[in-house]
């Protein structure tokens, strides 16, 4: 038998002497015992707090922060312990157990504790009816979406989608619909994100319901982004930071600053999109944003990247995903190691580029994000031309196509159609390697992608003079 120290040997009788007491006691006094407990700490804490905001409110309700939210989750177990072993009913503490399981949900959401705060809003959701149900089980839907939990996120919403019919209520069932736009942006599936969002609009302006709106708008306005419809970008945009300017919603206009300046960091305006990202961070900075800091700190380093300063873009990825690891915003790590894996390229170091482009694809395809798994594999396809695995990057780059395609994700395609053609130079076949970069430059000119067009054409001129070719930007 190992050696066991005086004192260990104490601890360990100890506990087991505890757990022995706690379990002869019968079950009504056991319930006693939890219920004294959930009393103490609710006095040492401030005593009963404000009824929470009930669920099914509009605009989406909030509840206003107090003390004791911080012992909420703790207070629940207690309350769960005395209300199971109870010999008779507890109105009383039923009621309070509710209070505290939204207070504690809330709260695990507000710390960005995002595993907890989904379990809460299901757990609370089992013991609630009607269209406050369907908002417990909505809020936990939309906690998976953003944490790239695809079937849970699926799951809960149709729910969730499916209580509100039933209950006739139109402005709730049209905000699911608006959860779903922005799952199905996360997951890539842009042509079902524009789908959902145009109509949540729409049951959203039948229901007389224009608190709402925001969420379906950004959703538009990023898939006009990245299918290059600059005019509807500005448009929703502007229209989107005014509804969270006028309603003070602080944390959606710092997001919708972030991918506002997305739009012009694309078209080389750097010091209106680095205008943007430092309200954005500051704002985040202030109401203590953890995961939106850190994918803030991405775009930041996006910017560095594109203006040359390697050393501060890598330090901005890497501060970035250490904040969204914290966090467990999955498809945000998944871009950001990507961009990362680009930045490793791009100063040669091959071996940290491969690995993370391959960590960027596991998370992608665990998440079922096809956008980001077809960025990955075309960028990756990029290191397998770099380091001579000619018949691999081949097979990379069509495989990333099929999935830029299927994401309309136009920005990236055209990006990867112009790598492609500088491997099929490589593999001396000029003429389909010409056709292939005259279509990437086409989507780029239309996109108005300014910074990536001097990119391409700079690495074309480079493939074609190391091949000896003339350079094809003679046939524009």
């Amino acid at each position: 038998m190992p050696n066991m120290s005086a004192e260990t040997a104490y601890l360990f009788r100890h506990a087991l002497v505890r757990e022995a007491a706690y379990e002869l006691q019968l079950p009504a006094d056991r319930a006693r015992l939890h219920e004294l407990a959930f009393h103490l700490i609710e006095a040492a804490f401030g005593g009963k707090p404000p009824q929470p905001d009930r669920l099914d409110e509009s605009p989406v309700a909030t509840t206003r922060y107090h003390q004791i939210d911080s012992v909420a989750a703790e207070m629940c177990r207690h309350a769960e312990i005395a209300l199971a072993n109870a010999a008779t009913e507890n109105p009383e503490l039923s009621a309070a157990y509710l209070v505290y399981l939204q207070r504690a949900a809330e709260h695990a959401a507000r710390l960005n504790q995002n595993h907890l705060a989904m379990q809460l809003w299901l757990k609370l959701g089992d013991r609630l009816e009607g269209s406050l149900k369907g908002e417990a089980i909505r809020r936990a839907g939309d906690i998976a979406a953003r944490m790239g939990r695809k079937d849970e996120a699926e799951r809960a919403l149709n729910q969730a989608l499916e209580i509100h019919r039933q209950a006739g209520k139109a402005d709730l069932a049209a905000n699911v619909i608006a959860n779903f736009a922005v799952h199905f942006t996360i997951c890539g599936d842009a042509a079902k994100a524009v789908e959902m969002a145009k109509q949540a609009l729409a049951e959203l302006k039948e229901a007389g319901d224009s608190s709402r709106r925001a969420a379906p708008l950004a959703v538009l306005a990023i898939q006009y982004q990245h299918t290059g419809q600059t005019e509807l970008v500005c448009q929703s945009y502007e229209e989107l930071l005014a509804l969270y300017r006028s309603g003070g919603k602080k944390a959606d206009l710092a997001k919708a600053l972030g991918n506002y300046a997305i739009h012009f960091l694309e078209r080389g305006q750097f010091d209106e999109a680095e205008r943007m990202l430092n309200e954005a961070l500051q704002i985040h900075r202030d109401i203590e944003n953890l995961p939106s800091q850190g994918v803030v700190y991405g775009l930041i380093a996006n910017l560095c990247y594109n203006m040359k300063r390697w050393d501060e873009a890598e330090a901005g990825y890497l501060q970035a995903l250490g904040l969204l690891r914290k966090t467990g915003l999955r498809t945000q790590m998944a871009t950001n190691l990507a961009n990362l894996a680009s930045l490793y390229n791009q100063v040669g170091k091959t071996d940290e580029s491969e690995q993370c482009f391959l960590e960027s694809l596991d998370i992608s395809r665990e998440v079922g994000s096809l956008r980001d798994e077809g960025f990955a594999l075309g960028n990756l396809a990029g290191v397998y031309h770099a380091t001579g695995r000619l018949a691999e990057a081949e097979r990379a780059f069509l495989r990333a196509l099929e999935l830029d395609r299927a994401s309309r994700y136009r920005r990236i395609e055209a990006a990867h159609l112009c790598d492609y053609a500088c491997l099929l130079i490589a593999l001396d076949r000029a003429d389909e390697a010409r056709t292939r970069w005259l279509e990437g430059i086409g989507i780029l000119t239309e996109l108005g992608d300014n910074v990536t067009l001097d990119e391409k054409h700079e690495s074309m001129e480079k493939a074609c003079a190391q091949a000896g070719l003339e350079s094809f930007r003679r046939d524009l």
